[in-house]
C-alpha cells in the first residue's frame, strides 16, 4: 500500500515543482520588467537640466579624483570653497581662509567618498578627463560635452537606485512576504521623491540604498544571524560610512540597541559579532588615520547650541502632529487587518464540526 501511495503521489509532486518553477520564472520576468521601467524613467531626461550648485560641487570633487586618485581641496589650481564655514590658512600666501570641508592634508572629508568614486568611474568610462589650467578665461566645453558630463555624473545615482529597488523587493520578502515585496517595488519604481534623488549627481541615491541595505541585513542578523548575513551587513555598514556619516552613526546606534537581542537569541554571537567588528574597523579606521579626519573634527563648528530638544523634533516631518496622526491611522488600519486575518493554527482554512 505504501508503494502504491508513493507512486500515486509522484505525479502530483512533479506538477507542484513545475508550477513553482513557472511561478519563480514569471516573478523574475516581472521584477526585471519593473526595474527596466524604473531605469527608463530615471534616464529619460538625465541631461535635460544643467548641474545645480551641489551637483557641480560633487562633480568637481570627482574630477579631482581623476587627477590625483582621491578627492582634493583644489581644482584648476584654485581652492574649492563649497561651504560658508572657513578657517584661517596661515600657510597660504594668497588665500587667508580655507574651507573646513578639507583637512590640512588636502583630503575632502565633508562628503563620503563612495559616491564621488562612482562618479569618477563614470567619467572615465565616458572618456571624460579633468581640465588643465591654461591661464585663459573661456568656456571649455560646448553644449554636447556639457550634456555628456551631466549624464555621466548622474548615471551612478540611477545604478544605486536599481540596487535600492531590488532591496525593496528582497527586503519586503524577508520582512513581510510577497505582498510587501511587490508593493514596495511598484511604489519605489514610480515614487516621485525617489525619481528626483536618483537622477542627481549627489550622494542621495547611494545613501538611501545603503541605509535600506543596513536595515534589511540588520533584521536578518537579528532573526537568523547566518555568516552571510554578518558579512553582508558589515560590508553595507562600511559602504554607508563612506557615503554618509550621519546615516552611518544612526545605523550604528540601531546596531547597538539590537546587540542584546542578538546575544540573547544566538549562541554563536561572540565569533560572528567579532567578525562584524573586524570588517567594520578594517574598512573605516585606515581612512580616518590617512585623511586626518579625527584631528580635523575640532575645526568644524558644532550645532548643539542651536538645538532645542525635544521641541525641534515636532517642527519638521515626519515628527510633527499632522504626520503623527496620519501614521496613527495607517498603523491602526494595519493592526486591524492583521487581527482580522489571524486564526488559531489548528483551525486555519478549515471548518470545524462539533461531534458529541
Amino acid at each position: 500500500m505504501a508503494e502504491i501511495e508513493v507512486a500515486s503521489n509522484a505525479p502530483g509532486r512533479q506538477q507542484i515543482q513545475v508550477s513553482s518553477k513557472l511561478t519563480a520564472a514569471w516573478r523574475c520576468v516581472c521584477v526585471i520588467l519593473l526595474l527596466t521601467v524604473g531605469v527608463w524613467i530615471r534616464t529619460l531626461h538625465l541631461d535635460a537640466l544643467p548641474f545645480w550648485v551641489d551637483e557641480a560641487e560633487s562633480s568637481i570633487n570627482a574630477l579631482t579624483i581623476l587627477q590625483h586618485g582621491y578627492p582634493t581641496d583644489s581644482y584648476l589650481g584654485i581652492p574649492i570653497y563649497e561651504n560658508t564655514h572657513i578657517s584661517p590658512w596661515p600657510d597660504n600666501s594668497e588665500y587667508e581662509f580655507r574651507d573646513v570641508s578639507y583637512t590640512d592634508r588636502g583630503f575632502a572629508v565633508y562628503h563620503g567618498w563612495l559616491p564621488l568614486y562612482a562618479m569618477a568611474g563614470s567619467f572615465a568610462l565616458h572618456g571624460i578627463r579633468a581640465d588643465s589650467p591654461d591661464g585663459t578665461l573661456h568656456i571649455k566645453h560646448d553644449l554636447a560635452e556639457q550634456k555628456l558630463l551631466s549624464r555621466a555624473a548622474r548615471l551612478p545615482a540611477v545604478l544605486f537606485a536599481v540596487v535600492f529597488l531590488l532591496l525593496l523587493f528582497l527586503g519586503g520578502f524577508a520582512l513581510h512576504g510577497p505582498d510587501a515585496a511587490w508593493a514596495g517595488l511598484i511604489v519605489g519604481v514610480f515614487y516621485p521623491y525617489h525619481l528626483q534623488i536618483s537622477a542627481q549627481a549627489r550622494y542621495y541615491s547611494a545613501q538611501v540604498t545603503l541605509t535600506t541595505a543596513c536595515c534589511v541585513l540588520l533584521w536578518l542578523v537579528i532573526q537568523k544571524c547566518r555568516w552571510r548575513d554578518i558579512v553582508l551587513a558589515a560590508i553595507s555598514y562600511v559602504l554607508l560610512f563612506h557615503t554618509h556619516l550621519l546615516s552611518f552613526a544612526t545605523a550604528a546606534l540601531m546596531l547597538g540597541f539590537s546587540t542584546p537581542v542578538i546575544i540573547y537569541h544566538h549562541q554563536t554571537w561572540r565569533r560572528k559579532l567579532s567578525v562584524f567588528g573586524a570588517i567594520l574597523v578594517a574598512g573605516t579606521l585606515p581612512w580616518i588615520l590617512i585623511t586626518g579626519f579625527y584631528e580635523h573634527q575640532t575645526r568644524i563648528p558644532r550645532a548643539w547650541a542651536l538645538l532645542h530638544i525635544p521641541s525641534d523634533l515636532l517642527r519638521y516631518p515626519p515628527f510633527n502632529w499632522r504626520y503623527a496622526a496620519i501614521l496613527l491611522v495607517i498603523s491602526r488600519a494595519f493592526c486591524g487587518s492583521d487581527v482580522q486575518g489571524t486564526c488559531p493554527k489548528s483551525g486555519c482554512g478549515r471548518s470545524t464540526v462539533s461531534v458529541r
